[in-house]
């Protein structure tokens, strides 16, 4: 018995080490391999890799995504795919107001509120202060093209009939944005407010070609998906049927500012969600990888704005002025605010004294509530780059971090917002062919939204002559050697 214990034993041990040098004969003479550990990546291979011609961009918003969401223990496929095909840039800015509307304006036209005249997520006729519904979003107004100033990358380059554009938002507010865009998806305003910003029905230029549609991308009626699963559905359908030899998408994922707003930042809830947003973005990934279009495909990554989450109740801002005896209009824009003197003659000497008595007054507020981190008077506009026409009003507030005011239109009510200074931080990635940097850019100058659409332009080579006269944004490729041009 014990002798046959001693030949098991030995052939165990002669199967062991069989199996190991049949495993290191193997290692030795095949090829080499590598894994997505940025450590043990050859630069060269991945780079002769990402030398094909690209075929599409895709651009993709993650609104209200503070820049540090993205780490590795938050959202560790983003933070890998990143290091394997891309960089990030540490220091990377929105617009003023930092908001959905004039970010996402900025973002796809290049230009800043100065030029585009979008300068928060409402408009109003400023030159008379006259809103059409106070206090409310006015998606009416955005569809008038004479508002905009400002062409978009999707108009600059629709005119190719060799590159398709897509338009894919879980929001309604900007979808003016995509107006000429070949396809869109997005939400129905009215079911949106209706139903709850988590579960609405999506609509589609697809819809009267495909009944189908609907179903393959989920609604708020059949799956109860929430809506960055279905426009990560959608944009996933439309890769498998892209009809065009180059296409650009323009993606918001959306659900990330509608938490923001609900429980603030940096949080268990907004972390729960970024998580979310991570798992969606490794099944895109997936499904680049599994068609054979990861190394002609283009990403760019950002975020329209940050969020911060609000501390206070909030000053009724418009009470203290109307006390003092100064007749004004605040236009509120979450965390910053624009204040109009309608009632005076911007001519006369009454002007300058009552706008110097307001400033002074503001300040006053300020030394002791502590509300604004900056108080800006028209004539100083252009530090911001905002509009110093008059449409903008003739004092601009940035409220301090975790602070907001009330006016009788506009009551406190988000326990998370943006607007501000302190809400400018954004994302800002790019990944993919042409791109030569790899990991994080400590840049120390920030680079700007409106960089993306001359960045993209450049490594594409796609003509933006109809844009380039209102582009105010520059050409990354050249300033930090991010990539090749075309």
């Amino acid at each position: 018995m014990k002798y046959k214990n001693k030949i098991a034993g030995l052939l165990i041990v002669l199967i062991f080490c069989l199996s190991y040098n049949i495993d290191y004969i193997s290692y030795k003479m095949g090829p080499d391999s590598y894994s997505m550990d940025p450590d043990n990546i050859s630069p060269d291979l991945i780079w002769t890799m990402l030398g094909e011609k690209v075929q599409r961009v895709i651009l993709i918003s993650i609104d209200s995504c503070n820049p540090d969401y993205i780490r590795p223990d938050l959202m560790p496929h983003l933070w890998e795919f990143m290091f394997y095909t891309g960089c990030m840039f540490i220091n990377a800015e929105t617009i003023l107001s930092s908001d959905t509307v004039s970010g996402h304006t900025s973002m796809l036209t290049g230009a800043y509120p100065n030029t585009t005249k979008i300068f928060g997520n409402q408009y109003t006729n400023v030159s008379l202060w006259f809103h059409p519904f106070p206090g409310f979003m006015a998606p009416n107004r955005f569809f008038d093209y004479n508002i905009r100033q400002a062409n978009t990358i999707i108009e600059a380059i629709e005119p190719n009939l060799t590159i398709g554009t897509h338009f894919i938002s879980s929001k309604w507010l900007h979808w003016m944005l995509g107006w000429e865009s070949d396809s869109w998806v997005g939400p129905e305003f009215k079911i949106e407010f209706s139903q709850g910003a988590p579960r609405f029905l999506p609509a589609s230029s697809y819809s009267w070609a495909n009944p189908d549609y609907q179903s393959q991308v989920g609604n708020g009626y059949g799956e109860m998906l929430p809506m960055d699963h279905w426009i990560i559905n959608a944009l996933i359908e439309n890769l498998r049927n892209e009809k065009f030899p180059q296409n650009f998408y323009f993606v918001n994922i959306g659900y990330t500012d509608e938490m923001g707003h609900v429980y603030g930042a940096r949080n268990a809830m907004a972390e729960r969600q970024m998580r979310e947003v991570d798992n969606l973005l490794h099944r895109l990934f997936v499904e680049i990888i599994s068609s054979g279009k990861l190394f002609n495909t283009l990403f760019v990554i950002t975020s329209d704005h940050g969020m911060e989450t609000i501390h206070e109740e909030g000053v009724n801002l418009e009470a203290l002025l109307n006390e003092a005896g100064i007749p004004c209009y605040i236009h509120n824009e979450g965390g910053s605010a624009y204040i109009g003197l309608p009632f005076i003659d911007k001519n006369t000497t009454g002007y300058k004294k009552m706008k110097e008595y307001t400033l002074n007054y503001l300040e006053l507020i300020n030394s002791r509530y502590w509300l604004f981190d900056d108080i800006v008077p028209s004539e100083n506009y252009s530090k911001y780059n905002i509009p110093e026409d008059g449409c903008a009003g003739d004092i601009f507030l940035s409220f301090r971090k975790g602070a907001r005011i009330r006016t009788k239109n506009a009551p406190a009510h988000a326990n998370g917002e943006h607007g501000s200074i302190n809400e400018r931080k954004i994302v800002m990635m790019w990944l993919g062919p042409h791109i030569k940097r790899r990991g994080v850019i400590f840049n120390e100058d920030p680079v700007s939204i409106c960089d993306i659409v001359p960045t993209i332009g450049s490594l594409m080579g796609w003509d933006l002559s109809k844009i380039e006269n209102t582009i105010n944004g520059q050409d990354l490729t050249t300033i930090y050697n991010l990539g090749e041009s075309v």
